[in-house]
């Protein structure tokens, strides 16, 4: 039987400006290497930095446009459909359900966005923010829609084991309809990254940030390592340099920029090959956020030691698998400052940490392992699909008519757009 998917999504996939880029950029070459026939549909417009793999199909399908859906639905013919995000569940599931009742309907949730939404609305209050901040369904009108886009759909990809444990847990979604599914990771370079004759202690000098600045966790990253936690580490290495990288800097970003300083914001990179292999520490001073930092990951990949947040380490790794370069808090910038000193100065602590780092990326990021779960998911909801339905309580709730809001508010919008 031929497969076909059509992954649906608000953005286009740009793995040179955000870690979300990378991640879908895997799934889509995946699907194609695995034979699947691949489509793309996105409401949204292509960027400079866009990147889609050949072979790929594009379609545009925009938020509240039937006629779009149907054709993409009549060209393809899917037998499975990705959505990217559950805002793009909310806005295309309901006409997916009534032009491809057959095909498997499967959430990408990226990170839980609820999760990372609560702990930023924490830290913009002022409250410190722990790893065990979590959302409570009773009061979180996102989190509650996040819920409800998982159990609309047959099977949900997460990225981070420790949101899975969450979802499992305390929000009692059913195990069976959650697949782990994070970076898909191999050791850059062939390996370069961790040779010490050409990318060892000695051949490293200076510190890197990295992380698009359409994301907030990062802007305010940026914000306390300048102003809190760079002085304190330029002090005690007076010679040190600190290289920002990032599409889409902001104003507030760019003030930064201060050579005289030492920090140099150099905002978009094409490639993070060489400021991942010549700088000896990457600083990842984290206050919130969710799911996996693909920052951390890509750092691994290159032999680059990490000092960052329980935050930032959130679903990686523990203090002890990073080479004890994780902080206690969050917000302490004197702590954070003392294990980045410490890590880029001390040539033994600097190898136990790139240790770890490989192992976590065998362990946790292997490449075939991760996307093999996937497959292995999509495949088994496939084969069950109508038993799996009939037996899902709340799915069946939640697509009764008298709580289809997001279905109704869709066609309303699209009457209101047509009769202009």
């Amino acid at each position: 039987m031929s497969r076909s998917v059509l992954f649906l999504s608000s953005i286009w996939p740009e793995p040179k400006s955000s870690a979300a880029g990378v991640r879908t950029l895997g799934l889509l070459n995946n699907l194609l290497h695995d034979g699947w026939r691949v489509g793309f549909g996105c409401s949204g417009r292509k960027t400079e930095n866009t990147t889609i793999p050949d072979g790929i199909e594009e379609y545009r399908v925009r938020f509240n446009q039937s006629n779009d859906m149907k054709h993409a639905i009549s060209t393809l013919k899917p037998t499975a459909v990705i959505f990217d995000r559950y805002f793009a569940e909310e806005a295309f599931s309901s006409r997916l359900r009534d032009l491809a009742p057959e095909a498997v309907r499967i959430l990408d949730m990226q990170d839980l966005h609820s999760l990372r939404r609560h702990r930023q609305e924490r830290h913009t209050e002022g409250s410190e923010v722990s790893a065990t901040s979590f959302p409570s369904p009773v009061s979180s009108s996102h989190l509650q829609r996040e819920l409800a886009s998982i159990h609309r759909s047959d099977l949900t990809i997460v990225c981070s084991r420790v949101e899975k444990k969450l979802l499992e847990e305390s929000y009692g979604i059913p195990r069976h309809k959650l697949v782990l599914g994070s970076f898909f990771s191999t050791v850059a370079e062939g390996g370069a990254g961790y040779d010490d004759e050409t990318h060892g202690f000695d051949q490293r000098n200076n510190f890197v940030s990295i992380g698009g600045f359409k994301h907030p966790p990062n802007v305010d990253s940026v914000i306390h390592l300048a102003e809190e936690v760079w002085p304190r580490i330029s002090e005690e290495l007076p010679d040190a340099k600190l290289h920002v990288y990032g599409a889409y800097p902001t104003r507030e970003v760019m003030k930064y920029h201060n050579p005289s300083a030492n920090i140099l914001v150099k905002g978009f990179t094409q490639s993070l090959t060489p400021p991942l292999l010549s700088n000896r520490i990457l600083l990842a001073p984290l206050r919130f956020g969710a799911g996996i930092k693909g920052k951390i990951v890509d750092a691994f990949r290159y032999g680059l030691p990490v000092v960052t947040t329980p935050i930032g380490a959130e679903g990686i790794g523990t203090m002890k698998d990073f080479g004890g370069s994780v902080t206690r808090q969050n917000s302490d910038p004197f702590e954070f400052a003392k294990e980045a000193i410490n890590l880029y100065s001390d040539r033994d602590a600097f190898q136990v940490a790139r240790t770890n780092a490989r192992n976590i990326l065998e362990t946790a990021f292997d490449e075939k392992t991760n996307l093999d779960a996937i497959n292995e998911a999509i495949q088994q909801v496939s084969m069950s699909l109508q038993e799996q339905r009939s037996h899902d309580v709340f799915q069946n709730i939640l697509w009764h008519q008298n709580n289809r809001a997001t279905d109704y508010f869709s066609r309303w919008v699209e009457l209101k757009e047509s009769l202009k």
